[in-house]
């Protein structure tokens, strides 16, 4: 079951809240250890609102975002025009990592509702694999786990009958917001939905119909406008696994 990727959490301090960056192991060099303060302390914290813009596709790459509350996702425009959603990434994501070997930016990055990041400077990461190459190669692999996880999002997303993909991601935007376990889910839209699955809106809008008339779905409480469902998490796993 594709989930929301997870890594080991540094608390550092970089400033009156201290700053919680995110890489898949702890640096064991004290060297290492100093720069990721460093790196901390010199981030900028970033509050952004619902449907706002942190990155534009094709721009040139100047910053890395890391996630500390809220869903961004991450879409892709073809040539003829047309949009992609092609990831999800909620607490504890880097967005903008692709900008240590790749000059230009791939992805739009879009918050879904409001988003608190963290952004960092490209230019100062990269200096890193000169000073710092240990902690360097800590990032790069961060940022090939978020390639890896593209070609699960592939997978569990684009594949099989739209039931079993709408399954999938219902479970996936749970664990998103809460955890695997969690028996709420907050739903995106269903233009939303289709963006991410290759699907009609009105297809997603007529599985969700019939996942609430099973009562596999039911709504629970309203929040801002924000519907939350309580989800039948064994029922969903099982359409998930057609």
């Amino acid at each position: 079951m594709l989930c929301c990727a997870t890594a080991t959490q540094m608390r550092l301090e970089g400033g009156r809240a201290g700053t919680t960056l995110a890489l898949p192991q702890q640096p064991t060099k004290g060297t290492d250890r100093i720069a990721l303060r460093a790196m901390a302390r010199s981030a900028r914290r970033c509050w952004y609102p619902p449907r706002s813009v942190i990155i534009t596709q094709g721009d040139t790459a100047h910053s890395a975002f890391f996630i500390r509350r809220g869903l961004v996702k991450l879409i892709a425009t073809r040539p003829e025009g047309r949009e992609r959603i092609v990831r999800l990434l909620g607490r504890g994501g880097w967005i903008g990592l692709g900008g240590l070997l790749n000059p230009m930016t791939e992805h739009a990055a879009i918050a879904v509702g409001p988003v608190e990041a963290y952004r960092l400077s490209l230019t100062r990461l990269r200096r890193l694999k000169q000073t710092h190459p240990d902690l360097y190669c800590r990032l790069t692999e961060t940022w090939y786990e978020c390639l890896q996880d593209a070609d699960l999002w592939l997978t569990q997303f684009c594949c099989g009958p739209v039931r079993a993909r709408v399954a999938r991601l219902v479970n996936f935007l749970a664990c998103m917001h809460g955890s695997e376990r969690s028996s709420e889910v907050e739903l995106l839209t269903c233009d939303e939905m289709a963006g991410i699955l290759a699907v009609t809106p009105e297809s997603v809008s007529r599985t969700l119909a019939q996942f609430k008339r099973s009562g596999i779905l039911s709504a629970e409480r309203s929040r801002s406008h924000v519907v939350r469902y309580r989800r039948d998490a064994l029922a969903l796993q099982a359409l998930a696994n057609d």
